[in-house]
């Protein structure tokens, strides 16, 4: 299976219009706290013509 997969899997994400990249997740210090900053890409289904 797919890193997608898994990574909505770990996550609970149902949508599966969100794709994630190779390098999915940095570590960042927000507000004084370390966090993990997930990085994604919603896919638009819609397309307005």
């Amino acid at each position: 299976m797919s890193h997608n997969h898994y990574i909505r899997m770990s996550l609970d994400l149902k949508d599966k219009h969100i794709t994630f990249e190779e390098n999915f997740c940095e570590e960042k210090k927000i507000n004084g706290v370390n966090s993990k900053v997930y990085l994604a890409t919603l896919i638009d289904r819609f397309h307005l013509v």
